[in-house]
């Protein structure tokens, strides 16, 4: 996994780093503990296959997909898997806001 610290990339239009371009709704946000996560935020390109979490993984990370796309699968006992949905650019992960927003982990 390749990360870059996105603290020193400023955007075209000056309001925070270049990332934020892909979020516009986030663009808006102007509280400080909002502004202070987005400056510390890194960007991190991950290979095709790559493994963000598993399923009861703590909560560490909030993930933004920037370009390509992703999926979000859930396992079962049996080995089974189910998709829950897919992530492309421009989007967020609703079960990690949903998590992060209950306060867990």
């Amino acid at each position: 996994m390749d990360t870059t610290d996105t603290g020193e990339k400023a955007s075209a239009a000056g309001g925070g780093p270049a990332w934020l371009e892909a979020f516009p709704a986030l663009q808006a946000v102007k509280d400080p503990v909002w502004l202070e996560v987005m400056q510390r935020a890194k960007v991190a390109e991950l290979p095709q296959g790559y493994l963000v979490f598993r399923d009861g993984d703590p909560c560490e990370r909030y993930i933004l997909v920037l370009s390509g796309a992703t999926s979000v699968f859930k396992d079962f006992e049996s080995g089974k898997q189910m998709l829950l949905y897919r992530l492309s650019a421009g989007e967020a992960c609703s079960l990690t806001t949903s998590v992060l927003l209950a306060g867990g982990v």
